[in-house]
């Protein structure tokens, strides 16, 4: 894992320490969200300016000071987070992302030593911020992804940054034109379930899917039911609700050819999209 720099993180650990909590940006985001995470980074970085400048109106070095330790907060959190994915999907991106938090930093020193800059200066702290909060989203989904890559039965898509698709196959779920969930299907849902209670700040959208035997209408209906039945049980073992909405997509959006039999299972599945919620 890599740590902190003291010089740098110290003070901001001891404003956190005296405000009574040590949760950072990152735990902060996975219960709260981006704003709240940013949140109390720059308030922690308030209350390192304030304490050093001895009032509560800080002047301009204060105010750089304000921003820097924003900053370099910002950039550790980056840092740490992707010390902690084992397994990176692409650290070439991670890397050019840790690269733009610091060359934020920099670009935010030059500025604060030129008359003029400070749109300059604002925007340099927005795209550093905004920068570190992707980073924190990818890390909470590449370790949202691992584990649900060992449930047995599903199938795991990075679709976007912020998005994974979690595919379930029909003859996992249900019985041939059926809606209730089979038992033997219960514990995967159940270990799905539990991941998606570890991060509840993403939201799921639960799409039912048919093959094309049977009418449009029927399919529709019946791949509504389906992703219905999925959504319920999900919650009943404790996912929020309001984090849930289903679809219902009949045989409008096959993964393959409805002329055979194995290309008509693969089009008989429910979806799960699991998107990280924005600031």
């Amino acid at each position: 894992m890599i740590g902190p720099h003291p010089l740098i993180i110290g003070p901001f650990l001891a404003a956190t320490d005296q405000a009574g909590s040590n949760q950072g940006p990152y735990d902060s985001y996975s219960e709260n969200g981006t704003p709240v995470a940013i949140e109390k980074a720059s308030a922690a970085a308030k209350a390192v300016g304030t304490a050093r400048g001895g009032g509560s109106s800080p002047g301009k070095g204060e105010t750089m000071k304000h921003y820097l330790a924003v900053l370099m907060i910002t950039l550790f959190t980056t840092v740490t987070a992707f010390a902690d994915v084992a397994a990176s999907r692409d650290k070439t991106v991670k890397g050019a992302v840790i690269g733009g938090v610091a060359g934020g930093v920099i670009g935010a020193v030059i500025s604060n030593n030129r008359a003029g800059h400070s749109a300059k200066r604002g925007a340099i702290v927005g795209a550093v911020a905004g920068t570190a909060a992707g980073a924190i989203v990818g890390a909470m989904m590449d370790k949202q992804e691992r584990e649900l890559r060992q449930v047995p039965g599903v199938e795991v898509q990075r679709t976007a940054n912020d998005e994974l698709n979690v595919v379930v196959k029909n003859d996992v779920l249900f019985d041939f034109n059926s809606s209730a969930l089979r038992s033997s299907s219960r514990s995967a849902m159940q270990e799905m379930a539990s991941v998606f209670e570890k991060y509840p700040n993403t939201t799921i959208s639960v799409q039912g899917h048919a093959d094309s035997v049977g009418t449009v209408s029927y399919n529709e209906r019946l791949s509504q039911r389906r992703a219905n039945s999925v959504a319920g049980y999900i919650e009943s073992l404790g996912v929020r609700s309001n984090r849930v909405e289903t679809l219902g997509y009949g045989e409008s959006q096959p993964r393959a050819t409805n002329t055979t039999a194995s290309g008509r299972q693969l089009n008989r599945r429910v979806e799960i999209h699991v998107k990280a919620n924005q600031a």
